[in-house]
């Protein structure tokens, strides 16, 4: 019963942190779509190409991790998440509380196997 609450308290955060991330980034991509164009010297529009580019980066980051969320949104639906990735082992409820919740979960055991870079408890890839 544990595990089944976890999994529903992560599946509450998750989507949380989805709609926040969605809404940051409807304002960043309305943002940059409508900059406008007028600058006072070459020192504002170098201001506002170095800004532009730090708000496309931001934008390209949170869209990663949304895919990510979403992605591990449809793991918990589907009833797989909080296995390993490789090899279906269960992850531990402390384990899965302590990791990024939306990144690819495999088992130190799988990620010794497959070579991947891994925590002593979990692993991400």
């Amino acid at each position: 019963m544990a595990r089944r609450d976890a999994l529903l308290r992560l599946h509450k955060s998750l989507v949380a942190r989805g709609t926040a991330l969605r809404k940051a980034l409807a304002g960043e991509l309305a943002d940059l779509r409508f900059k406008t164009t007028d600058t006072g010297d070459s020192a504002d529009a170098a201001f506002d190409a170095g800004s532009e580019e730090v708000s496309s980066q931001l934008a390209e980051l949170e869209a990663r991790e949304l895919s990510q969320i979403e992605r591990a949104l449809a793991r918990i639906k589907l009833g797989s998440y909080g296995s390993c990735e490789l090899c279906q082992a269960k992850i531990p409820v402390a384990c899965l509380n302590m990791c990024a919740k939306w990144v690819r979960l495999i088992c130190a055991t799988a990620a010794s196997v497959s070579r991947q870079i891994f925590c002593p408890r979990w692993a991400w890839i």
